[in-house]
């Protein structure tokens, strides 16, 4: 057993993502008419390789986050007839810490923040290791009060709605 789950994990992860990366030619979406009414426009919809990641960099921008990771990611684009992406979206892990739990008769020592601390020093590390730019962090919070706590540490609400769908074979 891996003394560092983490890497463990995160060497998991890179595996089974691999066949994402470079799916078969034959993954691709099937192209359709761009629409009812114009059958002789097409759309293409295919995955982008990863040197074509920086297509969608504005995109990223202008939500304030930086480009997935290629090795671990995989995007699918929609172009119109002239190559132009006119939609996409991205399968990408993302790390979350969760749950947090503190013994009831500890629970005003804030010994939550000893853990956070210490997976901080985590993530710092992995980024110095790996040469990572930088790597995203999500926390789900279900009470307004934990919120408040981890804002404290630089974390941001960003307004968007979480959505889980649990996918079985």
């Amino acid at each position: 057993m891996e003394a560092d789950y983490g890497l463990a994990a995160g060497r998991m992860v890179s595996q089974e993502l691999t066949e994402l990366r470079d799916p078969e030619p034959d993954a691709n979406p099937p192209n359709s008419p761009a629409s009812p009414d114009d059958p002789s426009r097409y759309y293409e919809t295919r995955f982008l390789s990863p040197d074509e990641f920086w297509r969608v960099e504005s995109q990223f921008r202008e939500h304030g986050v930086g480009l997935p990771n290629p090795e671990l990611s995989q995007i699918a684009v929609v172009e119109d007839d002239e190559g132009e992406i006119i939609s996409f979206s991205v399968l990408q892990p993302i790390y979350h810490l969760e749950p947090f739990w503190t013994r009831q008769d500890h629970e005003h020592e804030n010994l939550w923040e000893r853990t956070l601390n210490a997976h901080e020093d985590q993530i710092r590390h992995l980024l110095r290791s790996r040469n990572f730019p930088s790597l995203q962090v999500m926390i789900f919070s279900p009470r307004p009060g934990w919120a408040r706590r981890f804002k404290k540490y630089g974390y941001d609400e960003p307004g968007w709605s979480v959505l889980v769908k649990d996918y079985k074979p």
